[in-house]
């Protein structure tokens, strides 16, 4: 068993109920960047004081993934969080938590956390994003952006009178 977990591409935890590291494989290390110390039995903090919710806000360690389902007894998948690594970079996660139960309680003892670095696919839809709205070589706003900003002008309430200055270029690649 312990052979396949530490031969897994997918980094895994497994945390007690307050946070506690018990064990992590070596896949867990290299994503998260961990030093050479162990961190068997020190706190989640201390691999990561931080977590970012997908929309890049930080959230509380209350809603963190591992927290809710130690606290809920509920499996939570596929949820995409950021997190610092030993590097100091944020380090950009799937990540889905098993609550682990023994077999005469109702309550989990342990969570088991389950990731993915998605950092190289985040980066690059973010870079996708950029390049939906803006010219690649000016970096100005192009027409989906224009056309999207006058439709959100256009839907507010008039508030008088409006002017709209359109200036285009012909020929501006010879420019």
């Amino acid at each position: 068993y312990r052979l396949v977990v530490n031969h897994l591409s997918e980094g895994v935890l497994t945390l007690s109920t307050d946070g506690r590291v018990l064990s992590y494989n070596r896949s867990a290390a290299e994503i998260l960047r961990m030093s050479g110390a162990s961190w068997k039995g020190r706190p989640r903090v201390a691999l990561n004081d931080m977590m970012l919710g997908e929309d890049g806000a930080i959230l509380p360690r209350a809603a963190w993934p591992s927290t809710l389902a130690a606290r809920t007894g509920r499996a939570i998948s596929n949820v995409v969080v950021g997190v610092p690594a030993g590097n100091g970079q944020i380090v950009w996660l799937r990540e889905s938590v098993l609550p682990m139960f023994s077999p005469d309680s109702a309550s989990p003892h342990a969570v088991l956390v389950i990731f993915t670095d998605i950092t190289a696919e985040r980066s690059a839809y973010e870079q996708l994003r950029l390049l939906e709205t803006k010219d690649s070589l000016t970096g100005l706003p192009n027409r989906a952006a224009f056309i999207e900003r006058l439709d959100a002008r256009l839907a507010l309430p008039s508030t008088g009178e409006s002017a709209l200055l359109y200036i285009g270029l012909d020929h501006f690649k010879t420019v």
